[in-house]
């Protein structure tokens, strides 16, 4: 079991893959005849660099919980990406690069003071492909009203600069075990099959930072659900994403997709 670090704040150094950075070896260099490389057009060799990234960089996506460290990272990052500051440059433009650190949890409290323990995270660095990349934001993460949802949810690496929201992610993944473990209707505040108002704007909150949003999938949603309660459930979020999209003109309504714990197929609501 990791062992509590006592300390006030940590700042510790992102933990990056040398692959990164590591220079290409004189083994690996451009025959002689293509050392006038440099001489090119910058849009030829904007189009040789843009073909050489790996097509396939993506074929294996990672899924991010933000405020937990959960996530693998098993891509190799692309060889453009350390070729060059321009192959670099052009790399960048397809995917992000993020740092991603979990949050600090504080253990408990030392005996005889008033500081806590802190657990202390390493930061990951990553390419983020919003094209394939999955967001994970437990069903607690919602229901919470919250005044600095960035801050809250540790999502200040996926936000954009100066922008305030996020158009990186473009599939968003809600676990709703933490709904399905309590007692029937417990998380719809008694009242039968109707979330709460304060809920509701809780969510509607929350989903207003994704921007550029696609798909919203409800994961691990128990069997024992009625019908009625699914399809209520995800009503509940095309009625906020219908009106942020009339407060936002040209917003896209995300497919929304409730996938059920048992491994059956995901239900679509169509619209």
């Amino acid at each position: 079991m990791e062992t509590p670090i006592f300390c006030q704040s940590s700042k510790l150094l992102a933990l990056e893959p040398t692959s990164f950075y590591e220079p290409i070896k004189a083994s690996n260099a451009a025959p002689h005849g293509f050392q006038r490389f440099t001489s090119f057009p910058p849009e030829i060799r904007l189009q040789i660099w843009r073909a050489a990234i790996p097509v396939d960089f993506s074929n294996i996506p990672i899924n991010v919980k933000p405020y937990s460290y959960t996530y693998r990272d098993r891509r190799a990052p692309p060889k453009t990406l350390s070729v060059s500051r321009e192959s670099r440059q052009e790399t960048l433009k397809y995917f992000r690069r993020l740092e991603l650190r979990a949050a600090e949890i504080s253990d408990s409290v030392r005996p005889g003071h008033n500081e806590r323990l802190l657990r202390r995270y390493p930061s990951q660095l990553v390419l983020w492909d919003k094209t394939t990349d999955v967001l994970t934001l437990d069903w607690w993460c919602l229901v919470e009203d919250v005044k600095d949802v960035v801050q809250y949810l540790n999502l200040q690496p996926f936000v954009d600069p100066g922008k305030g929201g996020i158009s990186c992610v473009q599939t968003l993944d809600i676990d709703t075990q933490a709904c399905n473990s309590h007692p029937r209707f417990h998380y719809f505040g008694g009242l039968g099959q109707v979330l709460p108002s304060r809920v509701i704007a809780s969510i509607e909150k929350k989903m207003s930072y994704f921007v550029e949003l696609r798909e919203l999938r409800l994961s691990m949603w128990s069997t024992r659900r009625t019908y009625d309660e699914e399809k209520y459930f995800m009503g509940v979020f095309e009625a906020c994403f219908k009106r942020l999209a009339e407060s936002r003109p040209g917003y896209c309504i995300p497919m929304i997709t409730l996938e059920l714990d048992d491994g059956h197929n995901a239900r679509r609501l169509l619209r």
